[in-house]
């Protein structure tokens, strides 16, 4: 019920249209901020790569992580258009397939994040000593 009386089967399916159409504007808005934290951490390792004498292999992978990870996230936006598609034009199955894949490519990008962030970390620290650690195992 709204203000005191019941939704016929129009106001709730404008009703249905406006709370998906804003719950969509936060997913663009969580789509941008996974793009930009692997584009981010890129420039970082970027600018901190430039400064260093010696190679460090953590960082390259750091590097490596968050240029696939903001790969991942420009592919979302496509797998999420196709998915918004698919439901647009009723076509359920197709859609689901694209939402899920998006939902994976999401998790895939943080995931990835995760390991860039790690791998930069390791860098920051002592590389050699955590190089010599796993070989020893």
């Amino acid at each position: 019920m709204i203000k005191g009386k019941e939704m016929n089967e129009i106001d709730k399916q404008e009703h249905s249209q406006f709370h998906w159409a804003e719950g969509l504007k936060f997913v663009i808005e969580g789509f941008k901020a996974l793009f930009l934290i692997n584009g981010a951490g890129t420039i970082s390792i970027l600018t901190f790569i430039g400064d260093q004498q010696e190679a460090n292999v953590w960082f390259v992978i750091a590097m490596i992580s968050y240029a696939f990870g903001a790969f991942c996230g420009v592919v979302l936006y496509f797998f999420a258009y196709l998915a918004q598609l698919g439901y647009g034009n009723f076509n359920n199955d197709s859609a689901r397939f694209w939402h899920y894949s998006s939902y994976f490519l999401l998790l895939l990008s943080g995931f990835i994040f995760v390991i860039g962030t790690i791998s930069a970390a390791v860098g920051f620290l002592k590389p050699n000593l955590f190089l010599q650690f796993l070989c020893s195992s």
